[in-house]
């Protein structure tokens, strides 16, 4: 990650791996609009492009003010009790909103930042953190457990790791506290200039406590609404569905009265529990499946079997329409190199993944079980390790299946 380069024009940070095509289109958005909506794009905002998980693969482009980066950064330091002693490590590229905004915590606490400018790996990276005596730190759960399968224990110095970007698995949640990361499990979107709620220090890291900055409320579907100085000022859309040729269009999401709607369906009490995301509920036979819950409870029993173990990480679960059942769920296994399918090396994968179907029988109705595996060279995944689901499912009407 640290060899990403920030692709700054007027204010656009880009992932320098999107297509040319995305990019450009991106850019030409981005500049006529600023020209139009002054008010909107002022001089010292920023956009930052979101994973591409819709949009038919491209996602969009949110508009964050100076003010908004500031309203979630202060509110950062003041959950971690931030001081001028403290030391960020900054290991997350700038074109995430987690990158982006470490240097402004800094700039406001008086704290100073490093940045891991090497290509990633987990022990190069350990070593920079008690090299540069890190106490504070922004991390994906895929770095987090490429940390705890080196084995590597948490730095003398450090004394918050904020993870976000995607949910902990609980079993690596707990090794990693085993190994003494001060692990503090975090929910935000770049909507929201980044952390919404984030577990306190001294806790086990678990319980999702709103940043004081935000109002959470609810409506009658769980659907979650927030109002805070942090959001965004507007959101420009992309759409590619004649392929090459890809429209915009300018949305101004947040009412008069300063709310915004989000797509994830949560709980507020105690704490913030997030329930799934919109969109991540089908019908199978008549019967409502969240598929949130089926893939907590897969990656759960993949961590759990010895004989599973190899798939930790490399799952996930896609629906596609079937005339019969109106939905079909798929267990899709990552395994590289899926054009030899008759391999040894291929088919054990796919018995692993049967095998992890006949476990998923015992904790769920059988409407919610998978009924095949496919294999896949690769799950399409953002920059920061979050499955691009919308992605994925194209890929899986089209893959060749094995039953």
């Amino acid at each position: 990650m640290g060899n990403d380069h920030v692709m700054l024009k007027t204010g656009l940070l880009l992932n320098p791996r999107l297509p040319m095509t995305v990019v450009h289109a991106m850019t030409t958005a981005w500049n006529h609009l600023a020209d139009w909506h002054p008010e909107i794009f002022l001089s010292d905002s920023i956009g930052i492009s979101t994973s591409g998980s819709t949009s038919g693969g491209i996602g969009s482009i949110i508009v964050l003010s100076r003010e908004a980066l500031e309203a979630s950064a202060a509110a950062v330091n003041r959950r971690l009790a931030t001081a001028k002693r403290d030391v960020w490590g900054l290991g997350l590229p700038l074109f995430h909103v987690g990158g982006y905004s470490i240097p402004m915590r800094a700039q406001l606490s008086g704290s100073s930042v490093v940045h891991f400018e090497e290509d990633w790996n987990a022990r190069k990276f350990g070593d920079w953190l008690r090299e540069k005596k890190v106490s504070l730190l922004s991390m994906v759960p895929t770095q987090l457990f490429d940390l705890i399968e080196a084995g590597l224990s948490a730095p003398p110095d450090m004394r918050a790791v904020i993870i976000g970007g995607g949910r902990l698995d609980e079993a690596l949640h707990e090794k990693s506290l085993q190994l003494g990361w001060p692990i503090l499990q975090s929910y935000g979107m770049t909507e929201c200039s980044s952390q919404i709620a984030t577990a306190s220090l001294g806790s086990d890291g678990r319980m999702l406590e709103k940043l004081d900055h935000v109002e959470l409320r609810i409506d009658e579907s769980s659907k979650l609404w927030i109002r805070s100085k942090a959001l965004l000022s507007a959101r420009i859309v992309f759409d590619s569905s004649l392929g090459s040729n890809i429209s915009s269009r300018l949305e101004l999401p947040v009412s008069a009265d300063g709310w915004f709607e989000t797509s994830d369906r949560v709980e507020l009490h105690p704490s913030l529990r997030i329930l799934g995301r919109e969109g991540e509920s089908v019908k199978v036979m008549g019967e409502l499946v969240d598929l949130a819950r089926v893939r907590l409870v897969c990656e759960r029993l993949a961590s759990q079997f010895d004989s599973l173990s190899s798939l930790r990480q490399k799952t996930w679960v896609v629906s596609i329409p079937d005339e019969r059942k109106e939905n079909e769920l798929v267990l899709v296994v990552e395994s590289p190199g899926t054009a030899g399918l008759h391999s040894q090396t291929h088919d054990q994968i796919h018995n692993q993944g049967d095998e992890l179907i006949s476990k998923l029988r015992d904790e769920l109705s059988p409407f919610e079980v998978p009924s095949r595996v496919m294999l896949v060279d690769e799950i399409p995944r953002s920059s920061l390790g979050k499955v691009l689901s919308t992605l994925l499912t194209a890929q899986a009407l089209k893959v060749g299946e094995r039953a």
